[in-house]
């Protein structure tokens, strides 16, 4: 089955790499909102 996962984040550096992590067998997309803790990094 293929399925995308669409994340969205803001200011959750601290928690992305688990994020995806745990769907990386699947297309993950990330969405940033202008975060400022260098999430986007």
């Amino acid at each position: 089955m293929k399925l995308s996962v669409l994340v969205c984040s803001y200011n959750v550096q601290h928690l992305l790499r688990r994020c995806i992590a745990s769907v990386a067998e699947h297309e993950v997309i990330v969405v940033d909102n202008a975060s400022s803790d260098g999430t986007v990094d």
